[in-house]
């Protein structure tokens, strides 16, 4: 290279060099403008925003945590509110406060159901006395009062002392029959008269009753019963005008039963809840039987009776 072409080319590159100007802004020292923007520091200012900060920082962490992990409520209260809400987004997930009563409610003790021990029942039957008859020869229930069944309504009281192995129990009760009839001459007896009669008669029970009963919401329940009877007889002429017209007397009787009793607490439970808060009644049956009368006295009261009714368990 020549020595003409080496001072061409720095010829080239020294001539920008030598021409530029410095501006302000590659200045080093501030001009009076720039000056006039600077910020003389304050340290009080700064621990102000150190505990701005610090403050925000603890707030972040504290919702964190609890959005993280929900503080279940105190065990001694409960949740009133049924309005539903929902969890963070990260599981999506969706709630009833109504569902978490469970677990947020206290325990209660449970109710007490009161143990069934007593029994009350109604039925009602067709009886037919066909070998009773008066002291008077000749004179008896079926020329008097007719060859015909009349219905016997009886009322019963019983109470269960043994309730192991089945249900095994006392019974009492009391039942009514009435009859109309025409009078018979004592001379000739068969003979009648126009006088017409009115037979009433009050049979009381006592029994010995076994159900076959084994847990609480049986649906059928066979029964046995065996017991005694004393049949109550008061008649008198329909045209009386004083008691003193009327003929008493009694005699006795023995009895055994056997039927099914068919627990009808599904028809409404409900109902039966109510009635059982407000009348200890536990259970409701219908029942359908047969009963066998033996006549022991003086007047024969022997028939067999086909009953039905209703019983209830309180």
């Amino acid at each position: 290279m020549t020595l003409a072409k080496v001072a061409f080319l720095m010829t080239i590159f020294l001539t920008p060099l030598a021409s530029a100007k410095p501006s302000d802004s590659d200045l080093v020292i501030p001009t009076s403008d720039a000056q006039s923007d600077l910020v003389v520091p304050d340290p009080k200012a700064d621990a102000q925003q150190d505990a701005i900060h610090a403050r925000q920082l603890h707030d972040e962490e504290v919702s964190d945590d609890i959005a993280q992990k929900r503080v279940a409520p105190p065990k001694d209260k409960v949740h009133t509110t049924v309005a539903p809400y929902t969890r963070d987004e990260d599981d999506g997930a969706t709630e009833s406060a109504a569902g978490n009563l469970s677990s947020s409610k206290t325990t209660s003790p449970p109710v007490k159901v009161k143990p069934s021990k007593h029994y009350a029942s109604f039925h009602i039957g067709s009886y037919y006395p066909s070998n009773l008859q008066s002291s008077v020869a000749g004179v008896t229930y079926a020329n008097v009062y007719g060859e015909k069944s009349v219905p016997m309504f009886q009322f019963d009281y019983e109470w269960d002392f043994f309730r192991s192995f089945g249900k095994l129990g006392l019974k009492s009760g009391i039942g009514f029959f009435t009859a109309e009839g025409d009078g018979r001459f004592v001379t000739p007896p068969n003979f009648q008269s126009q006088e017409e009669l009115l037979l009433v008669v009050l049979p009381l029970t006592e029994a010995a009753v076994y159900h076959l009963e084994f847990w609480d919401r049986q649906l059928f329940v066979p029964y046995g019963e065996a017991g005694v009877d004393y049949f109550g007889i008061f008649e008198i002429p329909t045209i009386a005008t004083s008691p003193g017209q009327a003929k008493f007397g009694g005699s006795a009787a023995a009895h055994y039963a056997a039927g099914l009793q068919f627990q009808i607490d599904f028809l409404d439970r409900e109902g039966l809840f109510n009635m059982g808060k407000e009348f200890g009644i536990n259970h409701l049956y219908l029942t359908a039987g047969i009963r066998q009368f033996i006549g022991l006295g003086e007047f024969d009261f022997s028939a067999m009776m086909f009953e039905g009714g209703f019983s209830f368990e309180f």
